[in-house]
Formats: C-alpha cells, sequence, structure tokens
C-alpha cells in the first residue's frame, strides 16, 4: 500500500470513487465503519424496567422516553395511530419504539396496535393522605390510576367540585408491601391545587 499513487476501488461503499491514495481509501472507510457503528448504538433498543435502567438515562433520553410514554398512554385512552400520537406529542415513531418496542403489536392491516398492559417503568408523583411520593411504577395500570388521579385534580382546580375526587374514596395503591391511600379530601386537594409549584401535574416527577 502507497500514500502516492492514486487508489479506486472496484467494490464496496466507495466502488468507483477515486481516492489519492490507497492509504487515504482505508481512512474513509474506516470513517464510515465508525459511523455506521455509532448510528447501530444509537439505534439500539433502550430497555426502562428498572429503577436502575431509569437511573441510568441521561437528561434527553428522560425526556425522549417521557414523550415515548405519552404517545402509549394517548394510544390506549384516545385510541389515537401512532402517527398522530407522536406527532401531538413531539416525537418521531422510531423513537418511541426505541424505548417501548416491547408494547406494539401489528393489527391485522400491519398497523401498530398497543397492548393492554405493560411493565416498563414510571416515575411519577403521587398524591396520598401521608403526603406527596415519587414512586417507581412497573405496571401501566397502576400508572393509569395515577393519572387518572391527577385529572380528577385538574377538574376540581377548574371546578372546585368534590365530586370529582368522589371516584377515589378508598382507591389504594400497592408498591411492594407498601400501600399509599390517594387524596380525595377536599381541604388537602385544595391545598394541592394551589401550589406554586402546580403539584397536581404528576409528569414533572420524571426530571
Amino acid at each position: 500500500m502507497t500514500r502516492r499513487r492514486s487508489y479506486t476501488p472496484s467494490r464496496g461503499a466507495f466502488a468507483g470513487q477515486r481516492f489519492p491514495s490507497e492509504y487515504a481509501y482505508r481512512q474513509a472507510l474506516a470513517t464510515l465503519r465508525g459511523h455506521r457503528s455509532t448510528r447501530a448504538m444509537r439505534e439500539q433498543p433502550i430497555r426502562v424496567f428498572t429503577t436502575q435502567q431509569y437511573e441510568g438515562l441521561t437528561d434527553e433520553q428522560r425526556e425522549s422516553y417521557r414523550r415515548a410514554l405519552n404517545v402509549v398512554a394517548d394510544m390506549r385512552t384516545k385510541r389515537w395511530s401512532l402517527s398522530r400520537a407522536t406527532r401531538e406529542n413531539g416525537t418521531d415513531p422510531d423513537t418511541v419504539k426505541r424505548y417501548l418496542g416491547s408494547v406494539f403489536r401489528p393489527d391485522g392491516r400491519g398497523r401498530p396496535r398497543v397492548r393492554l398492559v405493560d411493565k416498563h417503568l414510571r416515575r411519577l408523583l403521587v398524591h396520598t393522605t401521608t403526603g406527596d411520593r415519587v414512586l417507581d411504577l412497573t405496571d401501566s395500570r397502576q400508572a393509569s390510576l395515577i393519572a387518572e388521579h391527577a385529572n380528577a385534580l385538574r377538574a376540581f382546580a377548574r371546578t372546585g367540585e368534590a365530586s370529582t375526587l368522589a371516584p377515589f374514596r378508598g382507591r389504594v395503591l400497592q408498591i411492594g408491601k407498601v400501600k399509599y391511600q390517594l387524596v380525595t379530601d377536599v381541604g388537602e386537594a385544595q391545598r394541592i391545587v394551589e401550589s406554586d409549584r402546580n403539584e397536581y401535574e404528576i409528569y414533572q416527577s420524571y426530571r
């Protein structure tokens, strides 16, 4: 191999392209392989099923994961398509599938649909009778209950009607052996919705 004589590969990614030397070709080939390797790493699925895996995410990844979870939630509750849900949440299908690929299954026409339940970790702010708690949940049904409770608090903030909280009286969230009862007391709910930090917004706890 020499650096002085021009070189034109007959096959491969640079077939037919002239390089000032075979050395330059080898350098370009190595760079291409590096780019491909980096791209492959970026496209690898990211698993978030445990607290340790969640803690290992960067701030940017946590934001992408949060948006992906919102996409799945909207597909379940609003019956949106994947394309609409990603558009509404400011993300894209590839990113969502990178974090939550196991949630999806094709329907009869090959379109992506979400399974009814998943075990991906959600870190949520929960308003309980013993105070606010940031909990790591690994059951999407529990996460849905917390989201519904947050929606009830929002409705209470708008209307002041205690009836919005009535469906959650006696509702208990169990994490391991610990049980948490959700806030339904009007006075406590008023404290939450009047907070300057908008504590009834559960998604702040993803940060």
